[in-house]
């Protein structure tokens, strides 16, 4: 195996597989007194690099996981659990049942995907079918020989945090974040107990981003979009930030004529149901009375045709082909504007509509902002949740190792100064 990212600690040893040092394929082992775990199985959607798309696992690694926890659908999570069956995993994997139902899907799509780019994929169909789904609760679990209490993160329904252990410890073992965040515009968040080390997300480190100055961008940049005649494309996942977006827009924007894929109103509307998922003080989906539904391409096709308007699309990145005919339609009118609102992998269009030589050389003159919408954590709330969980034994995952560095430091000055140091 090459050499990743390593946490050791008093009750065992985290290895990154991925994600730790990079944004996507997040995966990592953990090996413990009582047996171990695999936490997460994604994948990273840049085609370009087929050696870096999936988590470092072999057949030896595989034949000693126990079971795998998975805390939430999104493909970077989720996307390569099917490998792990190839390489003959034949253990459970726990999540909880809302990630369950909506996992399948997303591995599916990942497929379509790269079999579009005509990139190999080494699973098939028969392992997505093979993959044995358990469910947790909110709450305490057990999950192989180890117990498990399982949290909300924030980051889309059905997203889990989780405290990882077993009997007759004085502090959690282990705390895995998933994709966690404090902040959403709709989700529900629990805070995790005391634990002896962590696997935390850091999305944004080397920023402290403030969500409503997040969500005044986005307001001012549909204004002043609709007001010039213009059509504001928003790239989206259906899940997560994709609904915390159209509600706020519906909410903000009631007489603004808005559009929305299919699934991206579905989703949103299945939320506004999900109480064990949603925060309390949000209000309920009237206000998404007025959004259009688009499925088709003569919807799509017709829709453009509107003097102006908001559209919502599916995937972040722009990859999907809903999102290509939206863009085919606008891309060439710079009263039109997009909006990139979270991470633009290198060689996706959402990364060339950021790049001013790919703009040139295809006449993109299409406004495009980056403008990120925020769901998972900056430094100042990964401090906080190290302060929270009372550890500084910690390995950082989602971003580059070059963002993470002083944030590190952060942490571990932090713990000095509190221990008199």
């Amino acid at each position: 195996m090459p050499s990743m990212p390593v946490l050791h600690f008093e009750q065992g040893t985290v290895i990154s597989l991925g994600g730790s040092g990079e944004n996507g394929r997040n995966c990592f082992l953990y090996r413990s007194p009582r047996g171990t775990l695999l936490l997460d199985c994604g994948v990273k959607r840049e085609l370009n690099n087929p050696a870096g798309i999936y988590p470092a696992l072999d057949a030896d690694i595989v034949s000693e996981i126990d079971g795998v926890l998975l805390t939430h659908c999104h493909e970077d999570h989720s996307a390569a659990l099917p490998l792990l069956y190839a390489l003959g995993y034949t253990g459970c994997v726990y999540a909880s049942p809302e990630t369950i139902a909506a996992t399948p899907k997303m591995i599916r799509k990942w497929m379509a995907y790269c079999r579009a780019h005509d990139v190999p994929v080494p699973f098939d169909e028969s392992h997505v079918q093979a993959i044995r789904f358990t469910p947790l609760l909110h709450g305490m679990n057990q999950a192989a020989d180890f117990q498990v209490l399982a949290g909300r993160s924030g980051h889309t329904a059905g997203s889990f945090w989780y405290a990882i252990g077993w009997e007759n410890q004085v502090a959690w073992p282990l705390f895995y974040s998933g994709d966690m965040c404090l902040c959403s515009a709709t989700l529900a968040v629990d805070m995790p107990p005391r634990c002896q080390a962590a696997v935390l997300n850091c999305a944004y480190a080397s920023s402290a981003l403030n969500q409503a100055e997040q969500y005044a961008e986005l307001h001012q940049i549909a204004r002043d979009t609709l007001a010039r005649g213009g059509h504001l494309l928003l790239p989206v996942p259906a899940q997560g930030r994709g609904c915390d977006m159209l509600l706020d827009l519906a909410r903000r924007l009631p007489d603004a004529p808005i559009y929305a894929e299919e699934s991206i109103l579905h989703s949103c509307k299945a939320l506004m149901l999900q109480n064990d998922w949603i925060r309390t003080d949000i209000a309920d989906e009237a206000c998404l009375a007025g959004v259009r539904p688009v499925s088709t391409p003569a919807q799509r096709n017709e829709v453009c045709q509107a003097p102006c308007g908001i559209y919502f699309t599916t995937d972040g990145m722009l990859t999907t082909s809903e999102g290509q005919e939206y863009l085919a339609h606008f891309l060439h009118d710079a009263a039109n504007a997009v909006v990139i609102s979270g991470h633009a992998a290198a060689g996706t269009p959402a990364a060339q509509l950021l790049d001013p030589d790919w703009r040139e050389k295809h006449n993109a003159v299409i406004q495009s902002y980056r403008s990120v919408i925020k769901v998972h954590l900056d430094d100042a709330d990964a401090l906080h949740m190290c302060r929270r969980l009372g550890t500084a034994q910690v390995m950082l995952f989602h971003a580059p190792h070059e963002k993470c560095t002083t944030l590190y430091q952060q942490i571990e000055h932090g713990f000095s100064v509190q221990n008199g140091e």
